[in-house]
């Protein structure tokens, strides 16, 4: 029963773990693609050119598709879209970072023996022998040339 849970707790962070880092590594390749999209607008702009010419050469999609997808590539909407799954993502990421600590911190004990909690028979002892190597004066380093008064 107990080791069914404790596998059942790891199996839980491994996918917390790895769904959060998917979605923040996503969010990170999405920014840099926005980047390119509004700093390298004319590249971008001629890589939509250049498909569309590859597609309407190829003849597959029909050409009303591949020029609505054209428009709305170079479209504020496009950016506009990035934007918004980078912000979704990153929330999303925040999120799964937010439940991995909330499942850390409500499961960190449960896999966890209470011996830590009961006292040992020789705890007196042991807190003697802490208690006893204290010293309580003060060792004073030896001093040259004494005080300005003495002088």
């Amino acid at each position: 029963m107990e080791r069914a849970r404790t596998e059942w707790l790891t199996a839980m962070r491994h996918d917390i773990t790895f769904h959060g880092m998917l979605c923040f590594s996503v969010a990170v390749f999405f920014a840099g693609f926005l980047l390119f999209v509004t700093r390298r607008r004319d590249l971008w702009l001629r890589y939509t050119a250049a498909e569309a010419v590859f597609f309407h050469r190829l003849r597959f999609p029909p050409r009303r598709f591949t020029d609505a997808s054209r428009r709305f590539a170079e479209s504020r909407g496009f950016t506009y879209l990035l934007l918004f799954f980078i912000i979704a993502l990153g929330l999303l990421a925040i999120a799964y970072a937010g439940l991995y600590v909330y499942v850390e911190h409500t499961f960190h004990g449960a896999n966890a023996s209470n011996q830590a909690l009961e006292r040992t028979a020789d705890w007196r002892e042991d807190l003697l022998s802490m208690t006893s190597t204290l010293n309580p004066e003060p060792v004073l380093a030896p001093v040259s040339g004494g005080s300005a008064c003495s002088r």
